[in-house]
């Protein structure tokens, strides 16, 4: 049991450094070596496979995988995890650019976290950010503005730097779409000090990318 908690981790790490094939075949190994489908390692195999399908673009796995992933949470009786599988499946239909599906499936989480009286800061935040990111690719900056704002308060209330950065980085996007530069410099800037704390490098890159954008935009 102890060598397949060290595969697990390895597939993550392989997943993390951007080795997406060799974590995908780590990731069915460790599947094929679990008989119990509703033990812990194996949701916790399933929500890794689904990362790796979706940086993969293969969404159709993907979607199988967290449709496991929400049967398995229900039959247990498990809220926390139901939420969270729930939340990820809107993710894999918002990178597969399916913005209709996607903004089912977060509001379907948010009358989640209401049913089961979850009032974690963080959980909110995330299903904020990823509405607000929806509506955005949408076109529907105002909604999205105010989801961003919800979802920025949230992350402040969770002291977490990572859901911090995410929220300036949403909310900025929303001031680039409304060609407020001054705006989106400012939120931008505020999102890679809260990446920098968290000493997240990627997100610093990605948030830099961004504020290079607006600047070739003048």
């Amino acid at each position: 049991m102890a060598f397949l908690k060290d595969q697990i981790n390895q597939a993550f790490e392989l997943f993390d450094k951007g080795y997406l094939v060799e974590a995908e075949e780590l990731y069915h190994d460790c599947l094929s070596q679990i008989s119990e489908v509703s033990s812990d390692q194996y949701m916790n195999i399933l929500h890794g496979l689904g990362y790796v399908k979706v940086a993969l673009s293969k969404f159709d796995e993907a979607r199988s995988h967290y449709g496991d992933l929400i049967k398995i949470t229900v039959s247990k009786g498990d809220s926390m995890n139901h939420s969270i599988a729930v939340h990820q499946l809107g993710m894999v239909e918002r990178s597969a650019e399916k913005y209709d599906e996607a903004l089912k499936l977060f509001q379907l989480e948010a009358e989640l976290l209401k049913k089961y009286s979850n009032e974690s800061p963080l959980y909110w935040s995330a299903n904020f950010y990823e509405l607000g990111f929806v509506n955005l690719k949408m076109g529907n900056i105002n909604n999205a503005e105010q989801l961003m704002y919800d979802s920025l308060q949230h992350a402040k209330e969770s002291e977490d730097d990572i859901c911090i950065g995410c929220s300036y980085r949403g909310y900025g996007e929303v001031f680039q779409n409304k060609n407020d530069r001054v705006l989106a410099e400012k939120y931008f800037k505020n999102a890679i000090a809260a990446f920098e704390r968290a000493e997240d490098y990627i997100a610093i890159e990605e948030v830099n990318e961004l504020l290079t954008g607006l600047s070739h935009s003048e």
